[in-house]
């Protein structure tokens, strides 16, 4: 029954980027300002296309090698999938009802531009021959959920760099998988920066990423969430004092 959940997750999330997208105007501020860097990674793990459709503003993503083009100075890096992507079955699927098991990888990934709407994406049929390239919420151990293409870029694009500033925004930290594949970069971290709910909740991430060995030279963590954060300065600081050193950080 776990396989009738991508498709949920794919109608619910595609109608919340619809609905909500004139009011993430604080993407706006992440993206301009983080643009002045000489490249930028994003990294998430939302299946919605609140930031593909403002990222999209500077560059179209209408395919996947787009996400990853080198005609511009920042990545997009989906982990868990996203609402416009899909799987091209060869075969008629109803995944409502319990079926067998579904392998996925046997069959192509194909992405659609982010503003586009619900019914392209799932094509004829109410999707039967189209499935959510999503990963089904199972708890620490989600799978990752993207192209090949994708995974090996990012390693390697990471690998290359002599060492990176981290920003981490409402993430838990409890994705196994995600701090597995951060630790086996084995990358030198300059600047890690954690911004949450609260000076509380950024403080526990923190912990998450020392207990996974993802330590950096410099640490801060936002006394407040990223709207508080942003307003008092907190991106502006990050973006001005890129390179380091950093000495209000511990």
């Amino acid at each position: 029954m776990a396989y009738s959940v991508p498709p949920y997750l794919q109608h619910l999330l595609h109608s919340v980027s619809e609905e909500h997208y004139r009011q993430v105007f604080r993407y706006d501020r992440l993206i301009e300002r983080l643009l002045r860097l000489p490249h930028v990674c994003f990294m998430t793990l939302n299946y919605d296309v609140l930031l593909d459709r403002r990222l999209a503003a500077h560059h179209p993503l209408n395919d996947f090698e787009d996400y990853i083009s080198e005609a511009k100075n920042w990545s997009l890096i989906k982990l868990h999938g996203s609402v416009n992507w899909v799987y091209e079955m060869s075969y008629p699927l109803d995944p409502y009802p319990p079926t067998e098991e579904l392998r996925t990888q046997d069959h192509e990934l194909r992405c659609y531009a982010p503003e586009a709407d619900l019914e392209k994406i799932r094509g004829p049929g109410d999707g039967r021959d189209r499935y959510p390239a999503l990963a089904i919420p199972e708890g620490p151990k989600d799978r990752l959920v993207l192209p090949s293409r994708h995974e090996w870029w990012i390693t390697n694009r990471l690998r290359a760099a002599p060492n990176i500033d981290l920003l981490v925004i409402g993430y838990s930290g409890l994705d196994i998988e995600i701090l597995k594949m951060l630790k086996a970069v084995d990358i030198p971290i300059r600047l890690r920066t954690f911004v949450n709910q609260s000076l509380m909740t950024a403080e526990e991430v923190r912990d998450r990423f020392d207990e996974a060995g993802l330590t950096a030279v410099w640490t801060e963590t936002a006394n407040g969430n990223f709207a508080e954060w942003e307003e008092a300065g907190g991106l502006d600081q990050l973006v001005r004092q890129f390179g380091g050193p950093y000495p209000d950080a511990h």
